[in-house]
């Protein structure tokens, strides 16, 4: 399995997907962050994932990738994380591309 991180901290750069894993390459997209699993709060299922993105399918890789770091700010995710006591400034997140070799 290939991993391919996409967008780190609190900016967002794109990366070539097509060129890294191959245009044929269908990938899943999902996040990481440093705030998901805390002492009294689990982020499992907190961020959105994305499956069967096909990188040959013309802005399906941009969408998910964006729809993904907005799940990082749903009214959800930012009151999981006030709740734990985390605030916003301490998030760091990426998105990370998987795909099967």
């Amino acid at each position: 399995m290939k991993a391919l991180f996409c967008c780190c901290g609190q900016g967002l750069w794109i990366c070539n997907a097509g060129k890294a894993l191959g245009n044929d390459a269908t990938v899943i997209v999902r996040s990481t962050a440093n705030v998901e699993d805390l002492a009294g709060m689990s982020g499992a299922g907190l961020y959105d994932s994305i499956p069967n993105i096909a990188l040959s399918t013309s802005g399906a890789f941009e969408k998910a990738l964006a729809s993904v770091w907005a799940s990082l700010y749903t009214r959800r995710a930012v009151l999981s994380r006030r709740a734990a006591g985390q605030q916003l400034n301490c998030l760091h997140a990426c998105i990370v591309c998987f795909c099967r070799e």
